[in-house]
């Protein structure tokens, strides 16, 4: 669930206090919150499904799953043939950890942009 506070002055006295009202902040995001959770209830501006990935059977098992229900790998696997044959060689790593390839994918987006 993702969640906006407008002002500090918005948020439960035991949240604003110190980060909120010292600093003014003008507003507050977060996201990943569950849903249960109560001390964000008052300042509740909108709520959204997170994707869940069930990977306890190992990798192989949620992918084959995926592959049954959607054509999200399916598309990922022709983009990426389509890539190796225009342009060169490459890899689908989700969620990666190597800043390069964050990089990549910042410097790509600013293209797209412009």
């Amino acid at each position: 669930m993702n969640v906006g506070v407008e002002r500090a002055r918005d948020l439960p006295e035991s949240l604003a206090e110190k980060p909120g009202r010292a600093l003014g902040l003008a507003r507050l995001d977060f996201s990943k919150l569950l849903k249960g959770q109560t001390a964000f209830a008052p300042c509740l501006r909108g709520a959204e499904t997170s994707w869940i990935v069930d990977v306890s059977g190992g990798y192989l098992a949620y992918e084959a799953a995926i592959r049954e229900r959607s054509s999200v790998l399916k598309d990922i696997d022709r983009k990426c043939r389509k890539i190796k044959r225009e342009i060169r060689p490459c890899r689908f790593t989700a969620m990666s950890p190597s800043s390069t390839d964050f990089q990549t994918l910042i410097a790509l987006k600013r293209t797209r942009l412009k």
